[in-house]
């Protein structure tokens, strides 16, 4: 690779655009991720009551991003990276210098102007690049992470690949077709699909989107109209086996201690212990 040829490079990755908020004004085809979580399974018989509690089971499905770090290479060449907040909106960053302390939240600005909706896709020019590999991380990753992945030597299993002329031209191929008719998410993606998350705590929070999918559909509309994309826009599913984990962890911690605190009782300590003493007196006067 000539000295020109890593300078390239160097700009594609680095020299953001200073004309432009990195969370909401980013130019290129939008694709909204999403990641495979635990959602509640709202059926009649996945509901139960343990503990005293209204429980309800989970089941795998789809939410927006959680706090954490996206992470798109393009073309095994370039890297883009972005900040995800708590609430899954998206900020671009220089990868190889990323922010001090957690992702901050959409700047008030662009709350006020109702850019959250752009705010949750990232962008990508498909007149510059054919190819693009999605991981989706708790932490920042350093130099030498990025690195290893560009040359191949950290395996590729790692990231969610799309072939671009797909993700333009047949997005239901790879994901989710977004059309402003049928978004989609509004029935697959948890946050889009419910105003609330009672009884069901998350290891990462709850934002709602479902008050946002008309200002969705009209975001969509203008996408598709700028963008010439036939067949919708495209709504890819990242693996974040981490917050997975995190997740299960958290729901089983619920369940101990609600059950912890059912046993604390002392009316429980009361009952339980009647309950063995009359037992040790049918066992001494069985002919009672």
């Amino acid at each position: 690779m000539t000295i020109s040829q890593r300078i390239a490079l160097a700009i594609a990755e680095a020299a953001l655009p200073h004309d432009q908020c990195m969370s909401c004004e980013r130019q290129g085809l939008p694709i909204l991720p999403l990641r495979r979580a635990l959602v509640p399974d709202t059926r009649p018989e996945c509901v139960s009551t343990v503990a005293d509690n209204r429980h309800i089971s989970t089941k795998m499905g789809l939410r927006t991003l959680r706090m954490g770090y996206l992470y798109v290479l393009l073309d095994q060449q370039v890297w883009h990276a972005y900040a995800v907040s708590e609430q899954g909106h998206l900020r671009r960053f220089n990868p190889y210098e990323p922010p001090d302390g957690p992702p901050s939240p959409l700047p008030e600005k662009c709350v006020n102007a109702d850019h959250d909706i752009p705010s949750a896709f990232l962008n990508i020019d498909t007149s510059r690049y054919t190819s693009a590999w999605l991981a989706f991380s708790s932490d920042p990753w350093p130099g030498s992470v990025l690195n290893a992945y560009k040359s191949g030597a950290s395996p590729a299993h790692r990231f969610e690949g799309l072939d671009l002329i797909q993700a333009r031209n047949n997005p239901e191929l790879l994901g989710i077709a977004m059309t402003p008719e049928k978004p989609g998410v509004d029935q697959q993606v948890f946050e889009y699909a419910q105003h609330g998350c009672a009884p069901f705590d998350s290891a990462h929070g709850f934002h709602s989107r479902w008050l946002r999918r008309f200002a969705l559909r009209g975001y969509l509309v203008n996408a598709i109209n700028r963008h010439q994309l036939e067949n919708g826009v495209l709504a890819v599913v990242l693996d974040d086996t981490i917050g997975l984990i995190q997740e299960y962890n958290h729901q089983r911690l619920n369940w101990v201690v609600k059950r912890q605190v059912w046993r604390e009782d002392p009316m429980r300590a009361y009952q339980l212990q009647t309950s063995q003493i009359l037992q040790i007196i049918r066992a001494t006067h069985r002919e009672w």
